[in-house]
C-alpha cells in the first residue's frame, strides 16, 4: 500500500519523499491495530475513517522521525497518541417511558 504523508510532517520528512509505502505484512498489521482501535469502547466517538488518518500520521512519525529511534520515547509518543483519542466517559441520566419491562 502505498499512501501520501501527512503535510503536518513535512519538516521531518525530507522534500523528496511525498508518500510511504507499506510492504503486505505491515499492511496486515496496521489494519489489525485499525481494528483493534475501532472496537475500543473510549474510541466510539470516532469514525473508522478519523482512526484511520490519526493512525496513519502516526505510523509516518514513527517511521521518519529521528527523535524517536529509543523504545521508550516511541512508547511515550504511542501512550500520548492513544490518551489524545480518547474520551472519558460521562454519566447521564435516560428519562423515558418503557412498556413491557419484565423482571425475572
Amino acid at each position: 500500500m502505498q499512501r501520501a504523508i501527512p503535510d503536518d510532517l513535512s519538516s521531518i520528512v525530507p522534500e523528496s519523499i511525498v508518500a510511504l509505502v507499506l510492504t503486505d505484512d505491515e499492511l496486515r498489521q496496521y489494519n489489525t491495530v485499525l481494528q483493534c482501535l475501532c472496537q475500543e469502547p473510549e474510541l466510539e466517538h470516532l469514525g473508522r475513517r478519523e482512526l484511520d488518518g490519526e493512525l496513519w500520521a502516526l505510523t509516518c512519525r514513527l517511521y521518519f522521525d529521528q527523535s524517536l529511534r529509543s523504545t521508550s520515547r516511541r512508547n511515550a509518543l504511542i501512550r500520548e497518541f492513544f490518551e489524545g483519542l480518547c474520551r472519558a466517559w460521562e454519566p447521564f441520566e435516560f428519562l423515558g417511558l418503557v412498556s413491557k419491562l419484565t423482571i425475572r
